[in-house]
């Protein structure tokens, strides 16, 4: 008798031909902890390279034909300091730069003290003081020749050597030098009001008479210029605290 096989050997073929010919069971999967998520890459700029010139660029053509002149603009003429001198007369023209010249006085001498009215640096200067009175007198003096100016006669006073006016001068000041500041303020108003006034009441016509080169208007263009050399004299003065130089 032939010696019989154990059992288990069958089993243990037949199990492993079922695994040959059938699909393997996967082996269950362990469970694992869930990895963090990743923050999105940013997307980077793509960089612009530049395009290199060309060897040969292109040619600019040549238009030939006429084009128009360019536009040339004229600058405006700026506005005149005073425009309502414009339309004005000669004699009103005249009138003008008399009070205007005589405005710069008083405010040269705004504000100024009795005691700084009285101030001389060295002697042979004058105080400002003085300086009005020097005006009251060229106001006076003008006053008493307007009928001569009108007529074409220029005064005597005008025709003077300087050390002759100077001397002229002095005499028609001496009866105001004993005046205080305050005085001398009161007496310089008289004195241009009165020369106004008495310029107001002389006719436009003839026109020549208020023009330049006529010895009425050449007279008060004198009165002007005096005006202003004084105030710029007092100007100077107290800015610099120098003793303003005698007329």
């Amino acid at each position: 008798m032939s010696a019989r096989k154990p059992p288990g050997r069958k089993k243990r073929a037949a199990s492993r031909k079922g695994t040959k010919k059938g699909a393997r069971k996967s082996a269950p999967k362990r469970a694992t902890k869930s990895a963090p998520k990743r923050a999105p890459k940013r997307a980077t700029p793509k960089r612009t390279v530049p395009k290199r010139a060309t060897k040969n660029p292109t040619p600019l053509k040549v238009v030939r034909g006429r084009f128009a002149p360019p536009r040339v603009t004229k600058a405006k003429a700026s506005a005149p300091a005073f425009p309502q001198t414009k339309s004005s007369t000669s004699k009103q023209k005249l009138l003008f730069e008399l009070v205007r010249a005589r405005v710069g006085v008083h405010a040269a001498v705004q504000g100024l003290q009795p005691a700084s009215a009285e101030e001389i640096a060295r002697p042979g200067r004058w105080s400002v003081r003085r300086h009005i009175f020097h005006l009251i007198v060229i106001d006076r003096a003008v006053l008493h020749s307007i009928e001569g100016a009108l007529l074409g006669t220029v005064p005597a006073w005008a025709r003077l050597t300087p050390a002759q006016q100077a001397t002229f001068e002095q005499q028609e000041a001496s009866p105001l030098l004993h005046l205080d500041w305050a005085e001398a303020l009161r007496r310089l108003h008289a004195s241009r009001d009165q020369l106004m006034e008495a310029l107001e009441s002389v006719p436009e016509d003839p026109a020549s008479v208020w023009e330049s080169g006529h010895p009425f208007a050449e007279l008060l263009a004198r009165v002007i210029t005096g005006d202003r050399e004084q105030a710029g004299v007092i100007k100077r003065w107290r800015t610099s605290r120098e003793s303003p130089l005698p007329a």
